[in-house]
């Protein structure tokens, strides 16, 4: 089967596997395998260990779904990252997220900045006033 990994900042992983086992609290925990009855979940908080000949992948996912069918599965997520353990793989996604959290910093401050000068700029304009 294929697994394809989507987030915000495009394809972060797609590659053949065997199958995968997800971990939720909220799905509960289920696999899938080759030729798996459609499904469509929920992933508020979950862990997938992918399985692949002799490898093992772990994706950590906040705030996303899965989709499986014909032997497609599609994770889109709003935050993931793959590791090669459950513990590299929430490693990498909180760097990941603090990277996020200080360009969003960074922009709103550009933002503040933008907004004040556009204010003086239309005061000493003097724009609206007869």
């Amino acid at each position: 089967m294929d697994l394809t990994l989507l987030t915000p900042k495009g394809v972060q992983f797609q590659e053949k596997i065997d199958y995968f086992v997800v971990e939720s609290k909220t799905t509960g925990d289920f696999a899938v395998l080759n030729d798996h009855v459609p499904v469509i979940a929920t992933l508020d908080d979950a862990t997938i260990k992918m399985h692949s000949k002799n490898q093992t992948l772990y994706i950590i996912v906040i705030n996303g779904h899965l989709e499986f069918h014909d032997n497609q599965a599609t994770i889109i997520a709003q935050e993931a990252n793959v590791g090669s353990d459950k513990d590299k793989a929430l490693e990498n996604l909180i760097g990941v997220r603090d990277e996020r959290i200080r360009e969003n910093k960074e922009r709103q401050i550009g933002f503040l900045k933008a907004e004040n000068e556009l204010k003086k700029n239309i005061k000493a304009s003097k724009a609206g006033q007869r």
